[in-house]
């Protein structure tokens, strides 16, 4: 791919449409590795969404995709209440658990921002 300067992109998301194959349909990984692979390469932002299940989860954070969204995390929350939400949760590689199965929310550096 031949450009004249830089993308006039700064992010990519990962559509849930194939987030929601992961892992039952053969062929969505490698599409995944590639989408992951050009956004760590353009050093662009990277945000898969749609992520249901743990599974999913982990088989993205394996393929190098660090950020998520979805259902498996919260369902959509009006922005004054996700101050609230953050102090009932911790996260944990295991998954998201309540607060005090593993460690204290406190622990954890968040940094909330917009993915334009």
């Amino acid at each position: 791919m031949e450009t004249n300067g830089p993308l006039p992109v700064s992010a990519i998301k990962i559509d849930q449409s194939f987030v929601r194959d992961l892992p039952e349909k053969q062929g969505t990984s490698p599409i995944i590795s590639a989408i992951i692979g050009i956004a760590h390469g353009f050093g662009m932002h990277l945000l898969a969404e749609g992520v249901e299940t743990v599974e999913q989860m982990n088989i993205l954070r394996n393929l190098g995709c660090e950020e998520m969204q979805g259902y498996l995390f919260s369902h959509p929350v009006p922005a004054g209440e996700i101050k609230e939400l953050l102090r009932k949760i911790t996260w944990s590689p295991e998954g998201v658990l309540p607060v005090g199965d593993l460690a204290e929310l406190s622990n954890y550096d968040f940094k909330l921002g917009a993915v334009g």
